[in-house]
């Protein structure tokens, strides 16, 4: 690589990251609908990793999504999915973080999970309060 790479900056992406939210915590309203907020983001800059906590038919599971945030010609703010070539390897270090720390909350919703049964109470669910950082 090249002097003029732009690497990513774990310290800078740890610092700008969004603290984990509990599971139970409430969607914004927008619009009259609620806004379902991500469990973790993760930003290099420009470009960042949205990770999403669900619920499936056998536990919970985690999503990212990889975006770029540009400024439209009427100078608002969205999220693209196109990447440049030189953008390709800070979103591969991005996916990279992404999946280290879905593996590190999947262990602390599992082990919370698993405290919870051996109390003799029922596994948490995803919008139950027990389950929060």
């Amino acid at each position: 690589m090249d002097g003029n790479d732009q690497s990513f900056n774990t310290q800078a992406a740890h610092e700008n990251a969004q603290q984990p939210l509990a599971l139970g915590d409430t969607p914004k309203q927008q619009g009259g609908q609620q806004k379902e907020r991500p469990d973790h983001v993760i930003r290099d800059g420009s470009l960042k990793a949205t990770l999403w906590l669900r619920e499936g038919k056998f536990g919970s599971y985690f999503m990212t999504d990889l975006a770029k945030t540009i400024t439209d010609r009427d100078g608002n703010l969205k999220d693209v999915r196109s990447f440049t070539r030189h953008e390709l390897p800070r979103i591969g270090e991005l996916a990279s973080h992404a999946h280290q720390y879905a593996i590190k909350r999947q262990r602390e919703i599992n082990h919370i999970r698993k405290q919870t049964e051996r109390a003799g109470n029922t596994a948490p669910q995803k919008d139950s309060p027990e389950i929060e950082r």
